[in-house]
Parts: structure tokens; C-alpha cells; sequence
């Protein structure tokens, strides 16, 4: 946590809806208001500006920071030893190769072993729609975070193994990254109906299938569900019963 020395505005963008905190200058962690508005995109981030105004603030700041959804954005690793001007450079070729298209806003932020970079990629036109519903408050878009990168962040200091699988699960699906060395190294995003669990248990032991290199080996798999309740789980590749629960305070192995 650091020190605020003036109010902030943090805004998260979801597929049918966005949340709009307003955190006081100083320590404080508890917002001083609250406020959230249904829609897509655009219309939603209009909704929660207009209910912001109406809470009692005095005033709002002048910029804002944005966290975007999974499912609005593109990702990928770029995988070498690059300044960041290089990373970027790399990341917007891949792309554009990938996807066929050159109107993304790309960003590349690196990972702690400075070997290693997350790409995330999202149409220009949204980020237009996005500052324009926030310039007719009279605020200013000033970072824009993608949601994996967010919880990737959030979640450093509550995930002590060095390889193990993380799960995301979304409003459309599920993102899933492969930590080797405590490291990105494999990002997926698989779209279903996020209240079909079947489906996602089926999902996620395909995944963890491809990033095993034993048939024997286990997994840890760690799972954050919409209520943002980290839960611990052990799995094995020859194992028939799924995944195993193991309480995530102790942080020990369950026994298969």
C-alpha cells in the first residue's frame, strides 16, 4: 500500500458492467465512494460516471485509471531479452501477423526476471470509446491495466510455488497461465459459459494436460473465482477423480 497524496479514481470494466471506486488522499483503503453502472463497454463506464456524480462527491479528480476485462483484450508472451521499446515493437509484429489487423493499442509490461514480457492488445476504437465516455465527466484516461495482469499482480504475494497453474475465471470463460520459475509461461483463454462447471473442470484438466511433462506429475492449481476466494488445488495427470482440495491457509499438499 502507498501513500496517496490526492483522490483516485480506479474504474473496472467488465463485460455487462463497470465499478467505479473514488479512494481519498492518504492511507485509507476504503473508498469514499462507490458507485457501478450495467452495459457494455462504453455504455457501462457512462452509467457508473453518471451514479459516481450523483454519490456525495465534492469533486473528481482529474484522471482515472481503467482495468479491463479478458475478454476485451488480446494476449500474448514475448519470450526474449529485449529492451522495451524492442518488446513493443515485437509484440505489435505479432499481432499483426496473428490477427490480421493493425488497429490494436499495444503495451508490454515485463515479468521479474527481465527475460520475459506480457503483451496485451485491444482495438483502438474501444480505447477511443472508453476516454470519450470518460472526457464528458471531465476525466482524463491515464492507465488502462488488462484484468490478467491485474490479478497476476494482486495475487505475487499469495502464491508461494514456483510452478504451478492459475486459473481466472470470467464473466465468458476462463484465463490460464503456466507459472515455470514463478515466471509466466504459458498464457490460454478459454471461452464457455462460466456457470457451467462441468465444462470448466474439463477445460482447465486439458490445459493442465498440455503444460505437464510427466504423466505422473502433479499440478498445483490455483483457482480465483468470481468472488476473488483463492482456493489451493493439487492434481494428477493419471489421476481419474479431478481435482483434489487443499486448504489454502496451510498451503500443504493434499495426498492422491
Amino acid at each position: 500500500m502507498s501513500l496517496r497524496f490526492k483522490s483516485e479514481l480506479r474504474l473496472e470494466l467488465r463485460m455487462r458492467s463497470c465499478q467505479a471506486e473514488l479512494l481519498p488522499p492518504g492511507w485509507q483503503t476504503r473508498p469514499a465512494a462507490v458507485a457501478s453502472g450495467t452495459g457494455e463497454g462504453a455504455s457501462a463506464l457512462n452509467a457508473a460516471m453518471s451514479a459516481l456524480r450523483l454519490a456525495d462527491v465534492d469533486e473528481l479528480p482529474g484522471k482515472a485509471s481503467l482495468t479491463v476485462a479478458d475478454e476485451y483484450l488480446y494476449y500474448r508472451l514475448i519470450d526474449a531479452d529485449l529492451s522495451w521499446s524492442e518488446a513493443l515493437q515485437e509484440a505489435v509484429a505479432a499481432f499483426t501477423e496473428d490477427l490480421g489487423r493493425d488497429d490494436l493499442r499495444v503495451q508490454v509490461i515485463p515479468l521479474k526476471n527481465g527475460l520475459r514480457w506480457i503483451a496485451a492488445a485491444v482495438p483502438e476504437a474501444d480505447v477511443t470509446a472508453w476516454s470519450e465516455s470518460l472526457a464528458l465527466a471531465g476525466v482524463r484516461l491515464s492507465h488502462l491495466h488488462g484484468a490478467l495482469v491485474e490479478d497476476l499482480r494482486l495475487l505475487a504475494g499469495q502464491i508461494p510455488d514456483d510452478d504451478a497453474v492459475i486459473a481466472l475465471l470470467r464473466e465468458e470463460g476462463m484465463s490460464l497461465v503456466k507459472l515455470q520459475d514463478g515466471v509466466p509461461a504459458t498464457l490460454a483463454w478459454e471461452r464457455f459459459d462460466a456457470s457451467d462447471s462441468v465444462t470448466m473442470e474439463q477445460r482447465l484438466r486439458a490445459f493442465v494436460r498440455s503444460v505437464t511433462t510427466s504423466a505422473n506429475a502433479e499440478c498445483v492449481v490455483y483457482l480465483l473465482p468470481e468472488s476473488k476466494a483463492l482456493c489451493r488445488y493439487t492434481w494428477a495427470n493419471g489421476q481419474q477423480t479431478g481435482l483434489v482440495a487443499a486448504p489454502l491457509d496451510s498451503m500443504a499438499r493434499s495426498s492422491t
